[in-house]
């Protein structure tokens, strides 16, 4: 199970609030630097349908749930996902020197103000001791005003199935060999190859080796081969390198909903394969580019200095 580095590492004395570190405090990682012109979702139409018989699930789709950055339970009972504590349910945002900024910084004129702490709840019975262990220490830290960061923060691929909760837009591709999943946070690309096997390859990746399959109105992706460094969910559950996810995608009855299902299936990491459940709807928005390297000069988040990798190589 792998454990970062820099868990638990406190602030500094000499950390630094820069006007790009204001964003920080709404836990945002990424700054829009362009935008496309809307175009009709092609999930509410077969107009650029592909020659395939499988489900249309293609067009621009964005997060819902009922909790932002969170599963929800799955439909129908059994063991889910892990949740808030309900003894800290989230509450107002919090004020501007409740983040503890270094004390010669005023509060700033469009201050957005940061949610309540991610606090995991570890009576879950889906977690083994070392899992439950590592997220009691999280939790210790999100209670103390030290969040979690989470990978795509710092420049990093959420991995699976934590990408299923980034609120920027998704748009899906697909062909009669394979379906593309592009998220606009931080141009994010995935692929998941039809009809194919799992490779034999003994190395692990941010993303794993996804293969899918269709049944009948039902898209189904199986990934393996994702490596320790990813989370499982927005409170930063750990997982092992022999995690299996299954998702399941297809569109509601009524064609309004983009409906995935998970299951995740990790022994070393949980007692009992659990399911959840991530729901999207469309969207004609503009598609927004986010790339993080842009908001590289941060030097302050809540609790502990933020590492985002620079090039220091002049281009010229």
């Amino acid at each position: 199970m792998f454990f970062p580095k820099w868990f638990g590492k406190p602030r500094g004395a000499n950390s630094k609030l820069s006007a790009a570190s204001i964003l920080a405090s709404a836990l945002v990682a990424f700054t829009p630097s362009s935008a496309q012109t809307p175009t009709q979702n092609l999930a509410q139409s077969d107009e650029a349908r592909p020659d395939f018989s499988g489900p249309n699930l293609q067009g621009l789709w964005t997060r819902t749930g009922s909790v932002r950055g969170s599963y929800d339970p799955p439909p129908h009972g059994g063991p889910g996902p892990i949740v808030q504590d309900p003894r800290y349910p989230w509450r107002r945002a919090r004020a501007w020197d409740q983040l503890r900024p270094p004390a010669n910084v005023p509060t700033p004129e469009n201050f957005i103000r940061i949610v309540d702490a991610w606090v995991p709840d570890l009576s879950n019975p889906i977690l083994r001791p070392a899992t439950r262990e590592y997220l009691g220490q999280i939790a210790k830290q999100e209670l103390a005003d030290i969040p979690h960061m989470q990978l795509q923060t710092m420049c990093m691929a959420p991995g699976v199935p934590h990408v299923l909760n980034l609120f920027e837009h998704m748009q899906v591709l697909q062909t009669p060999d394979e379906v593309v999943f592009l998220y606009s946070r931080n141009n994010l690309v995935r692929h998941v190859y039809l009809n194919h096997k799992h490779g034999n390859r003994d190395d692990h990746s941010w993303w794993g080796d996804s293969v899918g399959h269709y049944e009948g109105d039902t898209l189904v992706v199986d990934s393996i081969g994702t490596n320790e460094m990813t989370n499982v969910d927005r409170y930063g559950t750990p997982h092992s390198e022999k995690m299996r996810i299954v998702e399941r995608y297809r569109m509601s009855d009524d064609g309004g909903i983009l409906e995935v299902h998970i299951t995740v299936e990790d022994h070393e990491s949980f007692t009992v394969p659990w399911s959840a459940r991530a729901d999207y709807k469309p969207s004609n928005a503009a598609w927004l580019e986010t790339i993080c390297p842009e908001n590289a000069e941060r030097e302050f988040w809540p609790g502990r200095p933020i590492y985002l990798p620079k090039d220091e190589t002049p281009d010229f």
